[in-house]
C-alpha cells in the first residue's frame, strides 16, 4: 500500500470517528470483525484468563501454529457484566477519566463489551464454543499486573522509582498493599466461567499435577493450564483439546523492555509480604484447587521469607 492511501486511508477513519463520536467507532469496528470472520468460516477460541498469566505467549503461538488461519482468537480478561463494569471502572480511575485512555484501551474495551454481547445474546450459536484459561501464582500475577500498570502510580511514587530515591522500594510495597484489587484471582472463575460460559470448574477435580484440565459444558468446553507447568503441559492439552499435534512456544515478556523492568526484577527480589496478607491469598478455596501443598508452600518462601539484600 502506497503512503498516499494509507494516508487517505487514516484521515478518512479519523474523520469518521470524529463523525460518530470515538465509542461508536470502536463498537461497529468491533462488530465488522465478529461477522466477517463468521462469513470467513473462522472458528472461535476465547483465551480467557486474568490478566498477566501468560495468555499473549499462547495466543501468538497459536496464531503462528497450523492452526492460525482456521482460528479467531479472542483474547479477553472479563465478558461478565459485574467483569466489565469492574476493569471499565478501573481503567476510568487508573487513567484519571476516558478522554485520557489509551486508543488501544478504548478499542479493546470496545471488543470486549461487543463480545461479551454477543455471547449474552447466543449470536455465537450454534457453534459449540472452545475456551482455553490459564493461571499462574496468584501472587505473581497480582505483583505482574501492579507493575503493568505502573502509569497509574502516584506521579510521586513514580518519580522515586525512577531515581531510586531512598525508600523508594518500601513506597512501592505500601502503595501495592493498599491499591492493588488483590482478590481478582480468588473470584475470577466463578465471576467470568461459571456466569459466562456455564463451566462451574471447582465442579470438577484438578490434576495439580499434570498442570490442565478440560471441562465439558452444555455449550462450551474449557482448557485450563497452570503457567508454572507449560512446558510440560501445553503439548499434550493441545493436542487433546485442540488436535494440534505440535505446538512452538514463543515466549513473550510483554514488561522487558518498560521503564520498570529493572525495578521489578529488584522489587520482586526482595519484597517481604506480610503473613496477614499471604494467609488471605493462599488459604482460598480457588488456589487450592488448582495448586497443591508442596506449591504453596514454595509460593508463600518465596513472598514471606526475610528480606535479601539490599533491603527495603
Amino acid at each position: 500500500m502506497s503512503s498516499f492511501v494509507a494516508d487517505a486511508l487514516a484521515s478518512g477513519k479519523q474523520a469518521l470517528k470524529q463523525l460518530v463520536g470515538e465509542r461508536s467507532f470502536n463498537t461497529v469496528r468491533a462488530y465488522r470483525h465478529f461477522w466477517l470472520n463468521r462469513w470467513r468460516g473462522k472458528q472461535p477460541l476465547f483465551v480467557h484468563q486474568m490478566g498477566k498469566v501468560g495468555s499473549t505467549t499462547l495466543v501468538k503461538s497459536l496464531k503462528a501454529s497450523p492452526l492460525g488461519r482456521q482460528l479467531v482468537i479472542y483474547q479477553t480478561h472479563f465478558l461478565s457484566p459485574e467483569g466489565m463494569a469492574f476493569v471499565e471502572r478501573l481503567e476510568e480511575e487508573g487513567y484519571g477519566g476516558r478522554d485520557r485512555m489509551p486508543d488501544r484501551t478504548k478499542r479493546f474495551l470496545a471488543n470486549c463489551r461487543v463480545w461479551s454481547r454477543q455471547l449474552a445474546t447466543g449470536a455465537f450459536n450454534p457453534q459449540r464454543l472452545r475456551v482455553i484459561s490459564m493461571v499462574r501464582d496468584p501472587v505473581a500475577t497480582n505483583l505482574s499486573g501492579f507493575f503493568y500498570n505502573a502509569h497509574w502510580w502516584p506521579q510521586t511514587l513514580q518519580e522515586d522509582c525512577r531515581q531510586q530515591a531512598p525508600g523508594h522500594l518500601e513506597q512501592l510495597r505500601a502503595h501495592f498493599l493498599a491499591h492493588y484489587p488483590h482478590h481478582v484471582p480468588l473470584t475470577w472463575f466463578d465471576m467470568e466461567m461459571k456466569t459466562v460460559f456455564g463451566i462451574d470448574v471447582f465442579a470438577t477435580p484438578f490434576d495439580a499435577e499434570q498442570g490442565y484440565q478440560i471441562y465439558r459444558g452444555e455449550r462450551a468446553d474449557l482448557l485450563v493450564l497452570k503457567l508454572e507447568k507449560l512446558e510440560q503441559a501445553a503439548a499434550p492439552a493441545l493436542a487433546e483439546f485442540l488436535g494440534l499435534d505440535h505446538l512452538a512456544l514463543l515466549r513473550v515478556n510483554e514488561g522487558a523492555d518498560k521503564w520498570y523492568a529493572p525495578l521489578y526484577k529488584e522489587f520482586t527480589r526482595v519484597v517481604q509480604l506480610p503473613d496477614s496478607y499471604l494467609d488471605e491469598i493462599y488459604t482460598s478455596p480457588a488456589i487450592r484447587y488448582f495448586y497443591d501443598a508442596g506449591e504453596i508452600k514454595a509460593f508463600r518462601e518465596r513472598w514471606s521469607k526475610a528480606i535479601r539484600q539490599p533491603a527495603l
